[in-house]
């Protein structure tokens, strides 16, 4: 298919399809507008890219509904994934142990033994692999999506969820032990 053929057609599905998969975006997002229009971006330029692979008009709608429900998707879970994972790093120990431990209290053993988790913590960490230790650092403590530390590690994210995933289960198990 020649570039003008190409971006003919493209303009004119565009156009047809632009507010349909605005509008299921938005339902699906409860109309999180930035996140629709960045969603809405990416399925059409990903649609772009399969021209040759998508050229029907009823292949097509099905395939970029499709796209944009697995878009949407996945930024729902990333979302929750980060505010999961920053919760997990931020108060683990304590969590595993069952310990609930007022911040603003003074007591000298609660101090001493909250500081002891936060010991143990630090100890089953450096006991982790390196490929664990910076899937808890960049995704745990940085707050960075699974998309964004595979990018910086140029892996895939599915490898990051996994070795987060993994890590978290080797130190509740560390820590539930001692």
């Amino acid at each position: 298919m020649s570039f003008d053929r190409r971006h003919r057609l493209f303009q004119l599905l565009y156009r047809r399809y632009i507010d349909k998969v605005r509008s299921r975006v938005g339902r699906i997002l409860y109309n999180d507008m930035y996140a629709v229009d960045d969603i809405v971006q990416e399925a059409f330029m990903r649609a772009y890219m399969n021209m040759e692979k998508i050229y029907q008009k009823d292949v097509f709608l099905r395939w970029l509904f499709t796209v944009s429900r697995n878009l949407c998707l996945n930024y729902k879970r990333g979302s929750s994934r980060i505010a999961d994972s920053n919760a997990f790093c931020r108060g683990y120990a304590e969590s595993r142990i069952g310990m609930i431990a007022d911040s603003n209290c003074q007591a000298p053993d609660m101090i001493a033994e909250k500081n002891e988790l936060i010991c143990m913590f630090r100890e089953c960490m450096e006991k982790l692999t390196p490929k664990y230790k910076i899937a808890v650092q960049l995704c745990g403590i940085e707050g960075l999506s699974y998309s964004a530390a595979a990018a910086r590690l140029n892996t895939s994210a599915n490898v990051i969820a996994h070795d987060l995933m993994r890590a978290k289960r080797l130190l509740s198990s560390k820590i539930a032990i001692k």
